[in-house]
């Protein structure tokens, strides 16, 4: 049985400076790495649509909180707080529970 923290100490988020406009590209983490944060939401977006189970689920594990967190904005990641908006739609919709978080 896994056991998820949602407690968070804000030093393991955004430990990255962000980026300038003017920053040459490859200063601007070469892996990739910074995007994966909003891979992850926009998975959990997609298999919340319409999924009750999965949809409780998240909930249960402290995910609605998790990505109700996400919703700033984020240089590094664009689209960050649009697919965390997204994301909470999908998780309330048909889901009372949810909805009173």
């Amino acid at each position: 049985k896994a056991v998820v923290s949602t407690q968070s100490t804000g030093n393991e988020i955004n430990t990255r400076q962000p980026i300038k406009f003017d920053q040459p590209k490859e200063e601007v983490a070469p892996d990739g790495s910074f995007a994966i944060r909003r891979e992850l939401i926009r998975v959990i977006t997609n298999m919340s649509c319409n999924n009750k189970n999965h949809q409780d689920k998240v909930r249960v594990l402290g995910g609605v909180h998790t990505i109700l967190n996400h919703c700033v904005v984020d240089k590094q990641n664009p689209y960050l707080a649009q697919w965390s908006i997204v994301s909470i739609r999908m998780l309330t919709d048909g889901n009372a529970e949810n909805q009173e978080i």
